[in-house]
């Protein structure tokens, strides 16, 4: 099981955009979860025997994560900025000349 997982895992990390593999994907993007902790670590104040999900403080990582990640690649290229900044303006003078 562990084997199979590890490949899944290998998969997943190829396809990351900076990973230089053949599959890798314009723009995908993996994270890395493997060393967070699960339900089998007494860290949120609760331990069973499943250490296949992340626990709390788990899952409190993993949306900073993907956060940091996001902030990282959402930043729009300059003609991006200048189409929104349009779109913007055209649609405050609708709403000037409609009220």
């Amino acid at each position: 099981s562990s084997t199979y997982v590890n490949t899944v895992i290998d998969a997943q990390f190829r396809v990351d955009e900076s990973s230089g593999a053949a599959s890798a994907t314009p723009g995908a993007s993996v994270l890395d979860f493997r060393n967070l902790p699960t339900h089998a670590d007494l860290i949120d104040g609760f331990r069973d025997a499943d250490d296949t999900h992340f626990n709390a403080e788990a899952q409190i990582q993993m949306g900073r994560m993907y956060a940091e990640k996001y902030a990282a690649i959402a930043i729009p290229e300059p003609s991006t900025s200048i189409l929104l900044l349009s779109g913007m303006l055209a649609l405050l003078c609708r709403r000037k000349a409609v009220a």
